[in-house]
């Protein structure tokens, strides 16, 4: 007889550690790359706002486009 699901399920002990992988993989991806977030948002705004003043808008004028 053939599967209507194709995929074979992975055993409970099994997909608990892929899982655990996953996040022990992703938080340090996540503190390394968080300072570079941060310098990305902070020259943006500031160019945000370098930009409503050269216009004369507000600066929330600017960020709504």
């Amino acid at each position: 007889m053939t599967d209507k699901n194709p995929k074979k399920q992975l055993p409970g002990i099994l997909r608990f550690l892929i899982k655990l992988f996953q996040i022990i993989l992703y938080i340090p991806i996540q503190i390394i790359f968080i300072p570079f977030a941060i310098i990305g948002l902070i020259d943006a705004i500031y160019k945000e706002m370098r930009k409503s003043k050269k216009l004369g808008v507000s600066f929330s004028a600017i960020k709504a486009l």
